[in-house]
């Protein structure tokens, strides 16, 4: 529903908020169970504690993206939507910090 929203009214305040809230929940749900799966035993105890951290930061990285969106979408919509080309910059500096998620383990 977002994406189609967002699809048929680019230029719409209203759907670039709804798409940018739809994104963040994804982002926030999937940060909120890795912690949660860390902290409750649900992940093999070879698990490295890198991974875990790693795996956090990318999952808030997106809604920390799309919702600093919401803001700039007031001023325009336009500006929010190249905001979210900032992720791609984000993804990039996390990978040099941390290197790729896959080489952790």
């Amino acid at each position: 529903f977002p994406t189609e929203t967002l699809g048929n009214y680019p230029s719409n305040r209203p759907a670039v908020i709804v798409y940018a809230l739809a994104i963040s929940a994804v982002g926030l749900a999937s940060a909120v169970k890795t912690v949660y799966a860390y902290r409750h035993g649900l992940m093999m105890a070879s698990t490295p504690s890198e991974w875990v951290t790693h795996g956090f930061l990318r999952g808030i990285s997106m809604p920390a993206v799309f919702l600093v969106s919401i803001p700039i979408s007031f001023v325009s919509v336009t500006a929010a939507e190249i905001s979210w080309s900032a992720l791609v910059i984000l993804r990039l500096a996390m990978r040099r910090r941390y290197g790729k998620i896959t080489n952790i383990w």
